[in-house]
C-alpha cells in the first residue's frame, strides 16, 4: 500500500472539520513518460481541536507501492463551523520516492532478489521479471510491451454498424473483423518470408511475454503444454480448471500452494483405520492380528524343521 501524510496543525481557538482528496496525482515511469491517470488515493476527513496537531493519511490500495516515484496534490478544505468554509482550499503538494535501498528494504529481499533492474516495470523483488501489469496501474496500463519493456495501454477497439473490432491479446492490437486475408495477403506475406523482408507495420507487432500469460512460482514452464510443471513439493490450487483457462494479458498464476504431506498420511490412517472405533477395539485389533502374525510363523519355523526331518531319514 503506498500513502501520503499530511501534518495539520489549528493555531486557533475554535475546533476546525478538515476535508482532504486527491487533485492530481503523476508518476514519473521514465524522464518521457508521465502518467496523471492511474494513482487514485483515498480521501478522509477528521476533526481537529484548538491548538492542536494531528496527522491524516490518503492511501493508494496498491500491491506494488515500491520503485515508484512521482508528486501528488492533495486538497484540504477547512470548516470552522457549519456557515463557515475556507472559498478557496488549500493545496499541498507531496513528493514520493519508494524506490528499494539495500539497507531500507533489506528485510523484503531474498537471495535472488535485486536492487535495480533495467526497466522500470521489471520487478525487483521476482528476478526482474515483469510486474503484473493490471495490478500495478489500476487496469490502466494492461499489455506489458516486449519491445518497450514496459507496461502500456489496451487500446479501445470500436464496434458499431461500419466498423467490427476485436481485440487480439497476444499482440495487444484491435483487429478488422469485416476485412478477411485474401490470397493476395498470402502471396505478400510467404514473399516477404522467402525474401527475408519487412517493413514498418511488420516491425510494430508486439508479442505478449510468456510472464504476462502464466506465472511459474514454484515451478518452470513446459515447452509443450505451455503450462507450469511445478516442482517437488508445490501444486496448484485445488480448483483450478486448466480445461477452461483461456489466455489474455491477466497471467495465470500457477504452482502457488505448498502440499502437506502429515494431511495424506492422516487420511491414509483414516482409510485403514475406521473413525468409529473404540481404544479398546483398537488395541484388541492390534494383539489379534499379532496373535495371528505369530502362529503364522510358528506355523512356518514347524514346517521347515518337518521338511529338514524328512531329509535327514531319506538320507
Amino acid at each position: 500500500m503506498l500513502h501520503t501524510d499530511v501534518s495539520l496543525k489549528n493555531f486557533g481557538n475554535r475546533p476546525a472539520l478538515v476535508v482532504a482528496d486527491m487533485k492530481t496525482c503523476c508518476e514519473q515511469i521514465t524522464e518521457t513518460d508521465i502518467d496523471c491517470n492511474h494513482i487514485k488515493l483515498i480521501g478522509t476527513s477528521t476533526d481537529l481541536e484548538a491548538r492542536r496537531t494531528k496527522n491524516i493519511t490518503l492511501p493508494y490500495l496498491n500491491n506494488y507501492s515500491y520503485n515508484r516515484r512521482g508528486k501528488c496534490d492533495i486538497r484540504i478544505n477547512i470548516t470552522f463551523n457549519s456557515n463557515q468554509n475556507l472559498n478557496i482550499p488549500i493545496i499541498q503538494r507531496i513528493n514520493f520516492d519508494t524506490y528499494l535501498t539495500r539497507r531500507t528494504f533489506s528485510s523484503l529481499l531474498t537471495g535472488g532478489s535485486k536492487i535495480k533492474c533495467q526497466y522500470p516495470d521489471e520487478d525487483p523483488l521476482d528476478s526482474c521479471l515483469p510486474v503484473n501489469c493490471h495490478m500495478k496501474y489500476s487496469g490502466h496500463r494492461g499489455f506489458y510491451s516486449a519491445s518497450e519493456k514496459k507496461c502500456v495501454r489496451i487500446p479501445k477497439c470500436q464496434s458499431n454498424m461500419n466498423i467490427n473490432q476485436a481485440y487480439l491479446w497476444s499482440t495487444n492490437q484491435c483487429v478488422d473483423l469485416n476485412n478477411t486475408v485474401t490470397q493476395k495477403d498470402i502471396q505478400e506475406v510467404l514473399y516477404r518470408i522467402e525474401n527475408n523482408k519487412s517493413d514498418e507495420l511488420f516491425q510494430k507487432i508486439d508479442n505478449i511475454h510468456i510472464s504476462q500469460k502464466i506465472r511459474c512460482h514454484n515451478g518452470r514452464v513446459n515447452n509443450f503444454t505451455d503450462l507450469c510443471d511445478c516442482y517437488s513439493g508445490w501444486e496448484n490450487e485445488k480448483n483450478m480448471n486448466l480445461n477452461d483457462f483461456i489466455p489474455s494479458t491477466i497471467p495465470l498464476q500457477m504452482c502457488t500452494v505448498r502440499k502437506h504431506f502429515s494431511k495424506n498420511i492422516k487420511s491414509l490412517t483414516n482409510d485403514i483405520i475406521p473413525r468409529n472405533w473404540t481404544f479398546i477395539e483398537l488395541i484388541f485389533s492390534i494383539l489379534f492380528s499379532s496373535a495371528i502374525i505369530l502362529l503364522t510363523l510358528h506355523g512356518i519355523n514347524l514346517w521347515i524343521l518337518n521338511q529338514s526331518e524328512i531329509s535327514e531319514i531319506t538320507v
